[in-house]
């Protein structure tokens, strides 16, 4: 086995200088059941954490026999069993970064696992007698003597657990911890025998496992037991039904909602497999009403009793004959989300503008009309992407915790209008969360450009030159980027953007944006049109040309300003401008939000960068005469 995968400890240099292969002398040698003896626990954990210290013990008496056992043991007893893993039951304590990991069940194949076999007769307790005789089993699936060893002391496990002569971790119920083990013999029993010739010992195990679970109504472990009760063939579908719907119906007050929902899911799962759809439709209004009862569990937050309100609307979508019902909870849920609003916190951010805004002003101050309306276009520039991205893993490297909560957006009302996932543990995160993290900080660097440039430059512009149409007509003449068509419209948009009338401004340029883009696409030999089923076509919407057209329109304007207007006016989670306003969603206050006001100048922005270098030569002359 590689020293990469010994586990870190104080002691990790005297480990570097041993020996791997832990021989049958080694193990005689060793009363290597010294240091858990007298622990009366389920938990491996607990054994790796005794094999660590027996460990540090033996390396202070220079022992190395004893340093190799015990230092086996620990990582044998660290690794996780997972039997609901369809990939592999064994996953080590840790995985760093670069790779290196804990040991797993595979890095002791061969020599070690042969010797490992010799020794599982002599174990004392069932807890580590199991492990061991499973690890070799692992290794060498014909050890057919060790396969039974394993299952007889997983058994045994669980009947020392529900006889309480093994202690739960955490306060648990027995029933709960013996789940795994429980699991586990019946997977390697699958494994290893006929379905005709099944170890009693098993079969004897779950029965008195289930009745446990019954008595003490622990409807979660009574649940597992019967979904695995219907895998490995140990109840038929109508008695695994039957017995799940009395369980459920006589929980105790005061258990967890969501506990018993399961037990009606699967119930109703398993009738509408038999084909009865009165038990059926009894399940899933019972399986409602444990959702509707986690509302309790999250009162006082009205978002959270409004996401528990949503989730039993979508499943009584399935529910024949409950449309009152549903339009009771429709009244609740608009209710709730009008409350959630008044509870939402706000914070306020110093966008730390110094005398930036002054500057701006002095600046614009000295510059002609046409210098001004051409420099007020370069204030800024699209972000590349990749930076973005970059700086939002940096985000999740920095705020883990915060990074993998998922996001649920709300409108005006209260309502969720998109969802965002969280950054998972391993691996890309998805471009949701891309979005919503790299949204929230490009929405702090919009309002510092905003009040910071865009806001002091437009009003000296304004105070100097009094700007109206006509000193647009060249602009929006020349730009390639707005088809003939439109430019009256554009030009009184970008007149009323200066002269402060955002609501006009707000209204007139955004929904140019997409016959923009669809006028540049066609002048670059593309065809921004689909076709229906009946023949007929019609132009592609904002998302359409995002859909089909991205490489495109990234050659077109650089990834940069194609990713910007993406996250401005189309992606979700995001201000989708765009979409907000095509549905009457802006509100007149709307019109007068940073992301609005930089919509707009972006929009300018990209009418004048496709002239901006032949700006002297043809803008110019002509912005000379309106001055």
């Amino acid at each position: 086995m590689s020293e990469d995968n010994n586990l870190p400890t104080r002691t990790d240099a005297a480990k570097s200088e041993l020996r791997t292969l832990v021989t049958s002398d080694d193990l005689s040698a060793v009363d290597f059941e010294g240091p858990i003896r007298g622990l009366d626990t389920a938990d491996t954990q607990e054994f790796y954490s005794a094999y660590e210290r027996a460990f540090a013990a033996a390396c202070k008496a220079n022992d190395e026999v004893a340093q190799v056992v015990y230092r086996l043991l620990a990582q044998l007893c660290s690794m996780a069993l997972r039997p609901s893993d369809p990939g592999d039951v064994w996953t080590p304590l840790f995985t760093m970064a670069n790779g290196t990991r804990a040991p797993v069940a595979e890095d002791f194949r061969g020599e070690q696992t042969a010797i490992l076999a010799t020794v599982v007769g002599r174990i004392v307790s069932p807890v580590l007698k199991a492990r061991i005789a499973d690890i070799v089993w692992s290794n060498n699936r014909r050890d057919g003597v060790n396969a039974a060893a394993a299952i007889d002391a997983y058994c045994d496990s669980v009947a020392s657990l529900l006889e309480g002569n093994l202690k739960p971790r955490f306060g648990m119920p027995a029933t709960h911890e013996g789940i795994p083990a429980l699991q586990r013999a019946m997977q390697i029993a699958q494994a290893t025998t006929k379905r005709t010739r099944r170890p009693e010992k098993v079969e004897r195990t779950f029965e008195t496992f289930y009745v446990a679970a019954w008595e003490h109504r622990d409807v979660s472990s009574f649940v597992s037991a019967a979904e695995l009760a219907l895998w490995y063939g140990l109840r038929k579908p109508d008695v695994a039904a039957a017995e799940l719907e009395a369980v459920a119906a006589s929980v105790p007050a005061g258990t967890f909602p969501l506990a018993v929902k399961r037990a009606w899911d699967l119930a109703a799962r398993l009738y509408e497999k038999l084909n009865d759809r009165e038990a059926r439709q009894r399940c899933l209004i019972a399986a409602v009403e444990q959702t509707l009862a986690m509302r309790e569990q999250v009162k006082g937050s009205a978002a959270a009793e409004a996401s528990w309100v949503t989730e039993a609307l979508q499943q009584l979508r399935h529910v024949e004959g409950m449309e009152d019902r549903e339009q009771s909870l429709e009244v609740e849920l608009r209710r709730l989300q009008k409350a959630s609003l008044k509870q939402m916190g706000k914070f306020d951010i110093d966008l730390q503008l110094g005398d930036s805004r002054e500057k701006i002003a002095e600046h614009f101050a000295k510059l002609s009309l046409s210098d001004a309306l051409r420099r007020f276009a370069l204030l800024t520039r699209s972000r590349d992407p990749a930076r973005l991205r970059d700086e939002a893993l940096n985000v999740a490297k920095n705020a883990p915790l915060m990074a993998m909560m998922a996001g649920v957006h709300v409108d005006s009302e209260g309502r969720p209008e998109s969802r965002s996932t969280g950054a998972p543990h391993e691996g890309a995160p998805d471009p949701t969360w891309f979005h919503r993290i790299i949204g929230q900080s490009e929405r702090i660097r919009r309002a510092r450009t905003v009040a910071g440039a865009i806001d002091p430059a437009r009003l000296e512009i304004q105070a100097r030159f009094g700007i109206t149409e006509r000193h647009f007509s060249a602009i929006v003449g020349l730009s390639p980027f707005i088809r003939d068509s439109q430019k009256p419209i554009v030009a009184l948009g970008f007149a009323r953007f200066f002269q402060g009338d955002f609501m006009s401004a707000t209204h007139l340029l955004i929904p140019q944006l997409e016959p923009c883009l669809r006028h540049l696409l066609k002048i670059n030999g593309h065809d921004p049109s689909k076709r229906r089923d009946d023949s007929t076509e019609e132009d592609l919407s904002l998302s359409g040309l995002y859909l089909h057209f991205r490489p495109e329109l990234d050659q077109i304007l650089t990834p940069a300003i194609a990713f910007e207007i993406d996250l401005l006016f189309n992606a979700k989670p995001g201000p989708e401008l765009r979409h907000e306003l095509a549905h009457g969603q802006i509100s007149a206050a709307a019109c007068f939000d940073a992301d609005v006001y930089y919509a707009n100048w972006l929009i300018y922005h990209l009418c004048c960068l496709l002239i901006v270098q032949s700006w002297d030569e043809l803008v110019a002359p002509r912005l000379a005469e309106a001055e």
